[in-house]
């Protein structure tokens, strides 16, 4: 049986927006509104959550990567996302 976790594009490039914006303003957590450059971005952290990829931070109104998902957006960001 193999852990892979299958990624729609939009989940493949929150996963990398995500990261970037941690780097870019040295914070374990971004506010959710910079990720609305990703169509249905609700949808789409929902769905990360359920994959637990990210976690919620103080009741939604920011986002952060948990250990797999950093892992994840660091091979996605090599790959070019």
């Amino acid at each position: 049986m193999s852990n892979q976790i299958f990624l729609s594009e939009s989940e493949k490039r929150c996963l990398a927006l995500i990261l970037r914006r941690q780097k870019a303003e040295r914070s374990p957590y971004i506010p959710i509104p910079f990720l609305k450059l990703v169509p249905d971005y609700k949808r789409v952290l929902k769905e990360l959550n359920r994959k637990a990829l990210v976690s919620y931070y103080k009741k939604g109104e920011a986002v952060g990567l948990s250990e797999d998902g950093l892992y994840l957006a660091l091979a996605l960001i090599r790959e070019g996302y």
